[in-house]
């Protein structure tokens, strides 16, 4: 019998994983949401005592303004401004300025700063504003925050209070994260009814590649395949590897949904495959100090806790 590869594995798979696609029928984040985020964050720059938050395409705009990590940098600044009274702008070259204004941004109201090349971008900001003192997120670039400074402005580092304000998951962001997460479990599951001995690590990240595309998803796809002792460093291991009797394979795998990532990782032992016992007791080692883990898992617990709790498994277990 000759070993399954990237496309039947993917199809086979498809199979079972497509009645499951209904889990991702969750709405993105409304322009409401936007707008609240953004008054929460002028809110908290008010109270800081500085004039506006200025941030690149970054993770933070994407949250505060819907524009995404996805917009290519380049050495000409293009920044997103909101001020302490909630006002939005953005700074950007003036040949920009059509590209730019096309992004599906949110906004009450927006202000468009533009300036040209033959000026400093920063100097060009400071007339059109007069901000005296800004916080800068923390993915901000160096030279951005030294020209502001040359130009007159003080700057100061992205606060843990603004920092905090991503951290609050909002009801449509937990719907989407248990949307992406769900559905990226079952997209695991459905790989593993179907990974036999003779696979290769290609053919598995291939299939499930595939299996994001298929449900409509597959931009965000990212994916870790290990195979036997090469899930023991979890993040890294050589590549080309074939699946053997006896081995365990490890998926780390996910995708996103509106801006929202899955990460899942499951551990498990082929259709057909068995383990010496010695594996196969390690592997239920991690499942009780997982299970140890979950069972700490409450509201207002912190996360030392629900870490202790995982570690005083092992070595119970282990003996």
């Amino acid at each position: 019998m000759s070993p399954p590869n990237s496309k039947s594995l993917g199809e086979e798979s498809w199979k079972s994983l497509q009645s499951h696609v209904h889990l991702l029928k969750v709405p993105s984040i409304p322009r409401s949401e936007f707008l609240i985020r953004q008054t929460t964050l002028a809110g908290v720059l008010d109270k800081a005592g500085v004039d506006a938050f200025i941030a690149e395409p970054s993770a933070s705009t994407d949250y505060f303004a819907n524009i995404s990590t996805t917009f290519e940098l380049s050495e000409r600044p293009f920044l997103v401004i909101i001020s302490k009274t909630g006002q939005f702008a953005y700074l950007a070259p003036k040949f920009e300025l059509g590209r730019i204004a096309g992004l599906d941004m949110v906004f009450e109201n927006k202000t468009v700063i533009e300036w040209h090349e033959e000026e400093s971008p920063f100097e060009a900001l400071k007339r059109a504003t007069g901000l005296k003192k800004v916080m800068l997120d923390e993915h901000v670039r160096f030279f951005i925050a030294t020209g502001l400074e040359k130009a007159g402005i003080e700057v100061v580092a992205s606060s843990e209070e603004v920092q905090s304000i991503r951290a609050v998951k909002s009801s449509s962001e937990i719907a989407i994260l248990k949307a992406i997460n769900e559905f990226t479990v079952e997209l695991v599951r459905s790989l593993q009814r179907n990974i036999k001995i003779g696979v290769t690590q290609a053919e598995i990240t291939t299939a499930a590649n595939y299996l994001f595309s298929a449900a409509g998803i597959g931009k965000g796809f990212w994916a870790l395949i290990l195979i036997g002792e090469q899930a023991a460093n979890p993040h890294g291991g050589s590549y080309g590897r074939v699946l053997k009797d006896g081995e365990f394979v490890l998926i780390d795998i996910g995708s996103s949904l509106h801006g929202y990532g899955s990460d899942v990782t499951r551990t498990f032992l082929p259709v057909g495959s068995k383990v010496s016992d010695e594996l196969l007791g390690v592997w239920w080692t991690v499942y009780a100090a997982q299970k140890g883990a979950i069972e700490r898992m409450r509201s207002n617990e912190t996360c030392s806790v629900v870490d202790a709790a995982s570690r005083k498994v092992c070595p119970q277990a282990i003996s």
